[in-house]
């Protein structure tokens, strides 16, 4: 039987590093669900890291929330620069 484990560490309020190894991918899911829709972040968001550390500036990161409008994420993105 294979044994599951979920490591955790956080880093800072913005960045959580998550190791899953083995787990069910539903469980893994809930749990990535659960914490976007209680802390409003969303996990796995490159466009996010990339204009926090300067890679992408406002306008680059509108351009890729307009690229991605009909989605929940577009909107995410463009919910960063208004916050």
């Amino acid at each position: 039987m294979c044994q599951a484990w979920v490591a955790l560490a956080i880093a800072t309020c913005s960045l959580v590093w998550l190791a899953l190894k083995f787990a069910p991918l539903r469980g893994a899911g809930s749990f990535v669900q659960a914490i976007e829709e209680r802390q409003g972040l969303k996990i796995g968001c490159p466009e996010e890291v990339a204009w926090r550390m300067g890679f992408l500036d406002d306008e680059g990161l509108l351009r890729r929330a307009d690229a991605l409008t009909r989605s929940g994420y577009g909107d995410y993105l463009r919910s960063l620069l208004t916050d």
